[in-house]
C-alpha cells in the first residue's frame, strides 16, 4: 500500500511537471532572460515536487454495506491509507513493477555516468590552480568540460583558444551550474516515464550554454563562434558535466545573434505559478482523488502473499464487513432450564453475535453463492423458510429463538412462532444447543445503522502501532430512555483497544431507541464486536 501511495504522488508530480513544462517551451524558452529562465527551471521542479505534498485529497472513504442482519462485525482499522476495492488492481500492480524496474535501470545509467566522469577526473594530470578551482589535463577526455572544481582539458586544447575554452568552462564553475544538473538527475530517476524530465534536462544545459556563451563571447563573439565551430563535433560528454559539447551549435549561434528580448516579455514568467496553481486545483478535485483512491490502494504484492505489514496510524475507519455474522438477531442467552417465553423471560435480551467466529475474522466475500451460506437458517412454525427475514412483520412474531450449535446448520438457525400458530418452539433441554429468546421490537440507534456507522467513524480512533488484529467484544444494556449501560469487555485486545471500544460505545448513551414488548419500553442488552486492525485488506 505504501508503494502506491508513492506511486500516486509520482503520478501527481509527473502532471504538475509536464504542464509547466509546456508552458515554459511556450511562452519562455526562447526569451534571452537567461538567468531569470533558470530561476524559471528551478521553479518548476519545486512546484512539481512539493504542490502534491499539499494536495488536500481524502483518500479515506467511509464504506457502510446493507446487509440483512441488525448489526454485522465492526471492523476499526488504523491506515496511512484506505483500501477501496479496485477491479484495475492487477494493472496497477503490474504498472508499479514496471515503474520500479525504470527507476532501477535510470539509477544504473546515472551510477555508470559518475562513475565515468570520476575515472576521466583521476586519470588527469594537474596543471596549475585557476582560484579555488583545478585545471586538469587529460588525454581520455572526449572534449573540455567542468565538473564540481575541476576544469578537464585536453592536450590540443591548449592552443589559441585556450583563454576562451578556460572562461567558458570557469564561467560554469562560477555559477554553480552543477548543482542544477544534480538535481535534473535526481528528478530523471523518479520520473524516466515523463517526457517532461528528459525535456527540463535539455532545457537546462542548453539555457547554461546560452548564459555562459553570453559571458565568454565577451568583445569579439565571431572569434568565439569560430571556436565554437570548431571545437564542437557532437562527442558525447559525461553525465552532470558542463561543456562546450553540450546543446545544438545551430541553436547557439541564433541565440547569441538574437537581439535582447523586450523587459516587458519577463511578465510572461507569471504564467508558471498561475498555472501551477490550477493544475493543484484540479488534482484535487473528486474525480481525480478517486484515481488517486484506486492507485494509492494497491499494494506492489497481492495481500495474501505478503505478510502483516506494520503501518503508522494516522487516522481510522469504520467499516460493516461485507458478509453476514453468524447470528445476527437481538437476543439473550437463557438457561438450559428455563422455559423459552418472550413474555415470561426473566432475563434482558441481547444481539448476539457470531460465537464460533471470535477467533477468526469474518471473511469477506461479495459473491451471493457464499453470501447466502453464511445466512442462518430460518424456521417459521418449524417450517424452513426461503425468504427474508425482514419480511417477516413483527406484529405477526410471538416468539423468536435463535440456535446456535445445531450440527445440521452450523451457521445458526432462527426459529420464529407465529402469534396464530399452535406449534412450540422446543424447550432447552437438549445441552448441545444454546436457545436464545427477542424482543417484540428490537432498540435501535436513532437514524438507523447508517447513522450509527457514520457516529463510530467519526468518533473511534485506532491506537497507534497496532502490529495485530485485536478483537474486541463488548456488552452493554440499552435501558429503557434510550442510555447506554454497564458497558463490559465480553472479550478482550490491548487496554488501548479495550479502552476505545468502551469510550465510543458509551458515546453513543442517548441515542437509541429502546426495545419494546407488549408495546412497554424494556431494557435491551447488545453484544457488539469490533476488529483493531493494523491495515485494510483488499
Amino acid at each position: 500500500m505504501l508503494m502506491g501511495i508513492f506511486l500516486t504522488y509520482i503520478l501527481q508530480v509527473a502532471v504538475i511537471m509536464n504542464i509547466l513544462c509546456l508552458v515554459y517551451k511556450w511562452l519562455i524558452s526562447d526569451t534571452t532572460f537567461f538567468a531569470l529562465n533558470r530561476v524559471m527551471l528551478m521553479l518548476i521542479y519545486a512546484f512539481s515536487w512539493l504542490l502534491p505534498l499539499f494536495l488536500n485529497i481524502n483518500w479515506q472513504v467511509e464504506t457502510v454495506s446493507e446487509i440483512e442482519v441488525d448489526f454485522g462485525q465492526l471492523e476499526v482499522v488504523g491506515i496511512a491509507s484506505p483500501a477501496p476495492a479496485s477491479d484495475y488492481s492487477g494493472y496497477i500492480r503490474v504498472s508499479m513493477w514496471v515503474y520500479l524496474a525504470g527507476v532501477v535501470i535510470t539509477g544504473l545509467w546515472v551510477i555508470v555516468g559518475v562513475i565515468r566522469l570520476s575515472a576521466i577526473v583521476k586519470a588527469g594530470v594537474f596543471s596549475k590552480k585557476i582560484g579555488r578551482f583545478t585545471e586538469l589535463i587529460c588525454a581520455k577526455a572526449p572534449g573540455p568540460f567542468s565538473w564540481w572544481k575541476y576544469i578537464v582539458l585536453r592536450p590540443q586544447d591548449m592552443g589559441e583558444n585556450y583563454d576562451m575554452i578556460v572562461t567558458h568552462e570557469l564561467a560554469h564553475l562560477k555559477l554553480r551550474h552543477g548543482f542544477d544538473l544534480i538535481l535534473a538527475q535526481l528528478s530523471l530517476i523518479f520520473q524516466w516515464f515523463s517526457p517532461a524530465s528528459w525535456i527540463l534536462m535539455r532545457s537546462i544545459k542548453e539555457n547554461h550554454e546560452y548564459q555562459v556563451d553570453k559571458i565568454a563571447s565577451g568583445a569579439d563573439p565571431y572569434r568565439y563562434q569560430m571556436m565554437l565551430i570548431k571545437m564542437t563535433a557532437g562527442t558525447r560528454l559525461p553525465l552532470l558535466a558542463d561543456s562546450l559539447n553540450h546543446s545544438k551549435l545551430k541553436k547557439r549561434l541564433t541565440m547569441m545573434m538574437t537581439k535582447k528580448t523586450s523587459s516587458s516579455r519577463r511578465f510572461a514568467t507569471m504564467a508558471l505559478p498561475v498555472v501551477a496553481a490550477v493544475a493543484f486545483v484540479a488534482l484535487s478535485q473528486p474525480s481525480v482523488a478517486r484515481i488517486a483512491d484506486m492507485v494509492s490502494s494497491t499494494s506492489i504484492l497481492p495481500l495474501s502473499s505478503v505478510a502483516t505489514d506494520k503501518v503508522s496510524n494516522s487516522y481510522s475507519s469504520v467499516q460493516m464487513a461485507e458478509s453476514a455474522v453468524d447470528v445476527a438477531a437481538p437476543s439473550q442467552s437463557v438457561d438450559e432450564n428455563t422455559p423459552v417465553d418472550s413474555k415470561n423471560a426473566d432475563m434482558t435480551p441481547s444481539v448476539a453475535t457470531d460465537s464460533g467466529a471470535e477467533d477468526t475474522p469474518v471473511a469477506r466475500d461479495n459473491t451471493s453463492e457464499k453470501a447466502e451460506k453464511a445466512k442462518p437458517a430460518i424456521f417459521i412454525d418449524g417450517v424452513l423458510y426461503k425468504g427474508d427475514l425482514n419480511s417477516i412483520s413483527s406484529d405477526d412474531v410471538a416468539s423468536m429463538v435463535v440456535v446456535k450449535n445445531d450440527p445440521e446448520y452450523p451457521q445458526g438457525k432462527i426459529m420464529v412462532k407465529t402469534k396464530n400458530s399452535n406449534w412450540n418452539i422446543p424447550n432447552a433441554n437438549n445441552e448441545s444447543q444454546t436457545y436464545l429468546v427477542t424482543n417484540e421490537k428490537i432498540a435501535e440507534y436513532k437514524g438507523g445503522q447508517k447513522e450509527l456507522m457514520s457516529f463510530l467513524a467519526k468518533n473511534i480512533k485506532c491506537p497507534e502501532n497496532l502490529e495485530k488484529m485485536q478483537r474486541v467484544i463488548v456488552q452493554f444494556t440499552i435501558e429503557q430512555d434510550g442510555t447506554v449501560n454497564n458497558a463490559r469487555i465480553v472479550r478482550g485486545g490491548d487496554d488501548a483497544c479495550n479502552e476505545e471500544a468502551l469510550k465510543v460505545v458509551n458515546m453513543t448513551s442517548g441515542n437509541w431507541i429502546p426495545g419494546q414488548n407488549d408495546g412497554k419500553p424494556v431494557a435491551t442488552q447488545f453484544t457488539l464486536p469490533i476488529n483493531f486492525k493494523p491495515e485494510v485488506s483488499e
